[in-house]
């Protein structure tokens, strides 16, 4: 593929928005949002694990969010953290405490990072809320000595390239992000909006893979420069049920919206170039993806976890309320329509565009799909899933600093 290509799809990658604007995506993402809450008991966790491995003067304790989109989400993460920092340093705790044996206050400094395009305002308003929800702000937070002082920043910058200087992260996390690939292959996904669905062909998946495991390895081996030996990282991401046999015949999320687009193709209202321009940048990695990737770099990483689990499927939330008679199943529907919309929309409308298309053409096959989903959804009720794999890794000690150049 053209060098001079690479280098535009990378910038447009960058620079194009992906969760709709305005908080829309914070409002619309309670399926993303059931993993945090499975995650946070393994977050808290691991902070307490990497709490342990500093030496005694550690005063600041740096922490990277990667992928924190709008915020909603990423808030109730890192509270858990503080909570694991606070629990290690106060004084009631029982746990040998190694950092900070100096007189001085122990501080946190959060980086929250995302693409430049994201929506940074959504995040602040987020950070900076007094009731409660923000890492900030938790209740009785500053009340004490062994309490931490948290600041915050953010950084708008693809992290797939550095972020911070040499071992200056403790901890890092990252929620449904890094199946985000750098670029997008050249090839066609079959009917489909990412590259190794139900219904995309092999040389898609292969494309897909290889772009994935580029873009993972190289990740992983920036985090391994960035943080400090014994940190931890913990990560937790949208995975493919392919290979899990007692998951084959359940309906996924992300079929949902493939079903549209195959109907949308099959009725000729969209064509393979609407297809493939709309394709996200996203290969959604396998059990055994993230095996080989874990390989790649097991001179600088030790896993743990990511394996399958049936508490890790999670569904679109509002399907407890449908279920218990609080919505009706056109409120489901629309519930599933701006879902999609969240995660897609502000993308698609852009890369029809980039095409040909005027903004009104291109509103106007976009209106159609996510209304074919939320049409099926309301006149067959569904409890879509969302398969996801999740883990922490420690950071081995005593490690060449040196990353992938690919």
């Amino acid at each position: 593929m053209n060098t001079d290509n690479n280098a535009t799809e990378a910038k447009l990658l960058t620079l194009a928005p992906t969760m709709k604007q305005g908080g829309f995506y914070n409002k619309n993402s309670t399926l993303q949002g059931q993993t945090v809450s499975i995650g946070i008991p393994l977050v808290h966790s691991m902070a307490l694990t990497a709490m342990r491995s500093f030496g005694p003067g550690e005063e600041l304790i740096n922490i990277a969010d990667f992928g924190c989109s709008q915020g909603a989400n990423s808030m109730r993460v890192i509270q858990a953290i503080v909570r694991a920092v606070t629990e290690h340093s106060s004084r009631e705790s029982n746990i040998p405490t190694t950092v900070n044996t100096s007189s001085r206050p122990l501080s946190l400094m959060v980086f929250h990072e995302d693409l430049p395009s994201q929506d940074w305002q959504s995040l602040f308003l987020q950070v900076e809320k007094k009731d409660g929800s923000s890492y900030l702000n938790l209740p009785g937070c500053q009340k004490r000595d062994s309490t931490p002082h948290v600041f915050s920043a953010a950084i708008g910058r693809s992290f797939y390239e550095r972020m911070f200087p040499d071992r200056f992260l403790h901890m890092a996390v990252s929620f449904t992000a890094v199946h985000w690939i750098s670029q997008r292959p050249d090839v066609y996904p079959g009917a489909s909006w990412f590259y190794n669905s139900r219904n995309s062909p092999e040389e898609s998946h292969k494309a897909g893979a290889n772009q994935f495991y580029s873009d993972f390895e190289n990740f992983l081996r920036l985090r391994a420069i960035e943080v400090k030996e014994g940190g931890q990282m913990y990560i937790s991401m949208s995975a493919s049920p392919l290979e899990v046999p007692e998951l084959s015949q359940k309906n996924f999320v992300q079929d949902d919206l493939d079903a549209a687009i195959k109907s949308m193709l099959d009725s000729g209202l969209m064509t393979k170039d609407h297809v493939k321009a709309i394709t996200l940048p996203m290969y959604i990695p396998t059990e055994r993806d993230l095996k080989k990737v874990f390989e790649r770099v097991a001179d600088v990483w030790e896993p743990s976890g990511f394996s399958y689990f049936p508490e890790a499927n999670v569904y679109i939330s509002c399907w407890d309320d449908f279920v218990n008679g609080f919505i009706t199943a056109e409120h489901l529907g629309q519930q599933y329509e701006d879902f999609w919309r969240a995660v897609s929309e502000s993308w698609m409308t852009g890369q029809l565009q980039a095409i040909g298309l005027s903004a009104e053409a291109a509103t106007q096959i976009l209106n159609e799909m996510y209304g074919r989903v939320r049409l099926a959804v309301s006149a067959s009720p569904r409890q879509s899933f969302s398969f996801n794999l999740m883990g922490s890794l420690r950071r081995k000690e005593s490690v060449p600093l040196t990353c992938s150049t690919a």
